[in-house]
């Protein structure tokens, strides 16, 4: 399989412009879509695998820890499937003056 950088790097960028548009809680959705790909590759750690000492490996760490526990203790299958934990907005969380 040939690895194009520059275009996975522009299709990364143009879904994370996407979900900021749209997503009350990009942090939250963020969160679920980094330990999505952690539980694909079966822990948090191969998030961070080629650079764990970095200040981003850091925090990337410190995001998706937050989400499935310190210890992967939360990694779970579902999240392989791109299946949120949290709950979707709802009527209660929109800002009616916002849509008028």
């Amino acid at each position: 399989m040939n690895y194009d950088q520059t275009a996975i790097r522009s299709t990364a960028i143009a879904a994370l412009t996407t979900a900021v548009q749209h997503e009350h809680d990009f942090a939250g959705w963020l969160a679920d879509a980094l330990a999505a790909v952690a539980a694909r590759h079966g822990s948090s750690y191969a998030l961070i695998a080629g650079r764990p000492g970095s200040w981003e490996a850091s925090l990337v760490t410190q995001l998706v820890r937050g989400t499935i526990g310190w210890d992967d203790e939360h990694l779970d299958p579902v999240f392989a499937h791109g299946i949120s934990l949290r709950e979707p907005a709802g009527p209660a969380d929109v800002d009616l003056e916002e849509v008028e």
